[in-house]
């Protein structure tokens, strides 16, 4: 755990199905049009006669996509409550992230972020690389739920929530492209000082 607030680590969070990734997909999809270089991935749920029955990962920058989850006993997969999670997802994730960073990304998208991390296990590898990438803009997805743990665990500044009930997409896309902005600035006045 880092001992100062993360500055650029943004929560995006809501309840269960309350439509965490189709927000983040959303900002995404605003954040790209504004030419941003985004990494990382969103867990898109898929569902059978009303249930949620699994997750596909998918990777940002590809479109690639590979089954993250199922309710369905697989061989080989992690059971976590009533998910099999499959551990190759957890690996492939982590390659495209750790990929996107050797890009110099201006953003890292992880969808999601609880429990399974809170307990070290699904993306904790890739988190514990993020928290210390603080030259790096990051949003994580997080149910309501998990938020007080996911804050204190990582440090997160209770100004960098976004419930996606009150926030609009092309608002925040625009908050976090001029943050973007200032804190290159900054680092390019830093430079300047340096030299």
């Amino acid at each position: 755990m880092l001992n100062d607030l993360h500055p650029n680590i943004y929560l995006i969070t809501g309840k269960v199905q309350e439509g965490k990734t189709t927000f983040l997909s959303e900002l995404v999809e605003q954040l790209k049009k504004e030419e941003l270089r985004i990494t990382g991935f969103l867990s898109r749920g898929f569902f059978a006669n009303g249930e949620r029955t699994g997750f596909t990962l998918e990777n940002l920058n590809t479109g690639e996509q590979v089954p993250m989850a199922t309710v369905e006993e697989r061989e080989g997969w992690l059971k976590f409550r009533r998910f099999y999670f499959n551990p190759m997802a957890f690996k492939l994730g982590e390659k495209w992230v750790s990929s996107g960073l050797s890009q110099r990304p201006d953003l890292v998208v992880i969808d999601e972020v609880g429990p399974l991390e809170l307990e070290e296990k699904g993306w904790w590898n890739v988190l514990k690389v993020l928290e210390g990438r603080v030259d790096v803009m990051q949003l994580w997805i997080v149910r309501d739920q998990s938020i007080p743990a996911v804050k204190k665990k990582w440090n997160i500044y209770e100004e960098n929530i976004f419930l996606i009930k009150s926030t609009d997409p092309s608002k925040l896309s625009e908050a976090l492209r001029r943050k973007l902005i200032n804190d290159e600035a900054n680092n390019y006045q830093s430079d300047d000082a340096s030299n």
